[in-house]
């Protein structure tokens, strides 16, 4: 197993966390964004667009994801997380339209579930 420098040394998707360990990976995103499965916390600034993401295409089981916004600008340049193919909650997309709102989506094998929202 890889330490968390060691991930970020080498190459991030080569390196598996063990069962109940997670390596944190922020991203930044400014623009439409499409997210690795390493990719844990995703910080949006909506100063200046409304922002798509994109969660993985072919995420694992027990995957999770949190998208916040990082400016608070959201309630007027809304942030859409779309599920590339997969369901969130039952719909193709997830709307962050409150300002510095956030939501944490998991992979339950078949679908993203929404397990918080701000």
């Amino acid at each position: 197993m890889a330490t968390r420098n060691e991930a970020l040394r080498y190459n991030r998707d080569q390196v598996y966390p063990a069962a109940g360990y997670n390596i944190l990976y922020t991203k930044t995103a400014a623009e439409s964004t499409f997210l690795l499965s390493s990719d844990c916390l995703v910080e949006v600034d909506t100063s200046a667009l409304a922002i798509p993401i994109y969660l993985p295409a072919e995420p694992y089981t027990g995957e999770q994801h949190q998208v916040l916004d990082n400016v608070g600008n959201a309630s007027v340049k809304n942030i859409t997380v779309d599920g590339q193919g997969k369901l969130i909650n039952g719909a193709g997309t997830a709307l962050i339209s409150t300002n510095y709102g956030s939501l944490t989506v998991r992979y339950n094998g078949t679908s993203w579930r929404i397990i918080g929202k701000v």
